[in-house]
């Protein structure tokens, strides 16, 4: 038996029209939304991206002065996202206020204030090899980076533990000097 609506056109094909005319993606739906609070007429540009709009954030955290900056205005945050594809994580940072050159950076196993193993170490140690370059802050005190955070070192459920913390050194290279700013994760 063969379903038809009284025009002779399959019903199947005219059901499936009306349902994928009531579906619209998540991008659609965000526009319409977008029109419906600034007027009908509002030009909304569908294409335009946010950066890390949809991600998977599992840590944003605030960098702090640590002991050695000394009066310096440091500022800053750090982001933990996953990689795709796999288990390894991902850190970004963005600090503020930091002397114009290069800076070390790296997680360590607790939180800000306690002294604690490097765990990734985004620049080399004497005892780890770096995942990423030094942080090279501008004249303008201003220097933001990414490194890769390999799950063999660092998983997801330690960091969401709240037990590590990211450390922005004085100086890039091996011999780094004190932290001059450290953010919890």
């Amino acid at each position: 038996m063969r379903l038809t609506s009284r025009c002779t056109i399959p019903v199947w094909p005219a059901l499936v029209l009306f349902l994928a005319a009531g579906c619209r993606t998540e991008r659609e739906t965000d526009v319409a939304d977008t029109q419906d609070r600034v007027g009908e007429d509002a030009d909304v540009d569908a294409d335009l991206e946010v950066p890390g709009a949809g991600e998977d954030v599992i840590v944003t955290a605030t960098f702090q002065p640590d002991a050695g900056a000394a009066g310096q205005p440091i500022a800053g945050s750090v982001e933990i996202v996953p990689q795709a594809p796999g288990d390894d994580l991902e850190a970004r940072v963005r600090v503020t206020g930091l002397t114009p050159g290069e800076h070390a950076w790296h997680i360590h196993s607790a939180a800000c204030g306690a002294e604690a193993p490097v765990v990734v170490a985004f620049t080399s140690t004497k005892e780890l090899e770096g995942t990423a370059g030094p942080l090279d802050a501008g004249s303008d005190g201003v220097a933001q980076g990414s490194g890769e955070i390999p799950a063999d070192r660092l998983t997801r459920q330690q960091i969401e533990s709240g037990s590590y913390s990211v450390h922005v050194h004085a100086k890039g290279g091996v011999d780094h000097g004190p932290s001059v700013a450290c953010a919890n994760i």
